[in-house]
C-alpha cells in the first residue's frame, strides 16, 4: 500500500497540475495519460544524453556541416509526402534511441527510393546496443548492412543480434550532424532533406502529459537531454513557429504520437544534437 498511496499522492498533484495549466490558457494543453502516476520518466542523474558542442572536425561525427541550400518552403510535414510510418510505442523495449533510427532511416528510404517500409527497431536494440548520438548510423552501416524489415527480422533467440538470419531492405552511407544552435536555418535546410534525429529534455510533467498545442515551458532544459524524437516538418500557427516531432510513446500520447515544440527558442534543447542519415 505504500507504493501505491505514493503513486496516488503523484497522480493528483500531476491532475491538479493540469488543471491549473489548462486554465491558464497557455499555447499548449496537457491531460491525465499513463504517466499521470510518475513525477520524472528519466531520472536526471541517470541522463544518458549529456550535451557537448560538435567538434567539425571529429572524424568520430563525421560531417557537421552548415546548410547552404535555396530557400526552403514556409512548411513543411513529411506525413503528408507518404514517408513516415506510423506512430509505434517503444514500449517495454525501452531503447528510445533504437527507435528514433529506425523511423528515421525509413522515410530516408522512402524519400531515396518511393517505398515505404516498416523497419526493425528490434535489430538495431538487439545489434547496436550502445547506439547513440556520437555513433549515428554507424552500426548500421558496418555491422548490420542496412536493417531488415519489421516483418523478416527474426526476434529468436531473443537478445541476440539476428541480423544474418534475414536481408537488409534499407541503409544509408553516413551521418550527417546540424552544427549545434543553428536552429533558424541548418535545422530548417536538414529536415527538408529528410526526417531528423533530435534530443530533448522530455522528463518534465508538462511534457510527460502534453496532449495538444505547441509545447513552450520555460523549465524545459536546454543542456540535460534525455529523449530522442523525429523530426518530421515545421509550421507556423497564431504567431508562433513550431517543429513537428514524432515520439516513440504511442499514438495515444500528444496530438496522434507527435509533438509541436516551439521553434527558434532551442526549446528543450532540441537544436543542441540533430543528426539524419546521408
Amino acid at each position: 500500500m505504500g507504493e501505491e498511496n505514493y503513486r496516488r499522492k503523484i497522480w493528483e498533484t500531476n491532475l491538479t497540475a493540469i488543471f491549473t495549466h489548462n486554465a491558464a490558457g497557455k499555447s499548449y494543453k496537457m491531460a491525465m495519460n499513463s504517466f499521470g502516476d510518475q513525477e520524472q520518466l528519466y531520472p536526471k542523474e541517470k541522463l544518458r544524453y549529456p550535451t557537448y558542442r560538435v567538434d567539425a572536425e571529429s572524424a568520430s561525427l563525421h560531417h557537421a556541416v552548415a546548410m547552404e541550400m535555396t530557400q526552403p518552403a514556409p512548411s513543411l510535414d513529411w506525413r503528408e509526402k507518404g514517408v513516415v510510418t506510423p506512430v509505434k510505442d517503444q514500449g517495454m523495449l525501452g531503447k528510445v534511441m533504437a527507435y528514433a533510427i529506425t523511423e528515421s532511416l525509413e522515410s530516408f528510404h522512402a524519400i531515396q527510393t518511393g517505398n515505404l517500409i516498416p523497419l526493425s527497431a528490434q535489430e538495431v536494440a538487439d545489434c547496436c546496443p550502445d547506439v547513440d548520438f556520437a555513433i549515428g548510423y554507424d552500426c548500421i552501416i558496418n555491422k548490420t548492412k542496412g536493417l531488415c524489415s519489421a516483418a523478416d527480422y527474426p526476434t529468436q533467440p531473443p537478445g541476440q543480434c539476428n541480423a544474418h538470419l534475414c536481408s537488409a531492405v534499407a541503409t544509408c552511407k553516413n551521418t550527417i550532424h546540424v552544427l549545434p544552435d543553428h536552429e533558424k536555418v541548418d535545422m530548417v535546410h536538414a529536415v527538408n532533406t529528410t526526417p531528423v534525429v533530435v534530443i530533448v529534455d522530455a522528463s518534465l510533467s508538462s511534457f510527460l502529459m502534453y496532449t495538444s498545442g505547441i509545447y513552450d515551458d520555460p523549465d524545459c532544459s536546454a543542456s540535460q537531454l534525455d529523449h530522442a524524437l523525429v523530426l518530421v516538418g515545421y509550421g507556423s500557427s497564431e504567431g508562433k513557429d513550431y517543429w513537428i516531432c514524432r515520439n516513440s510513446w504511442g499514438p495515444a500520447w500528444g496530438e496522434d504520437g507527435y509533438i509541436r515544440i516551439v521553434r527558434g527558442k532551442n526549446m528543450c534543447g532540441i537544436a543542441a544534437r540533430a543528426f539524419y542519415p546521408a
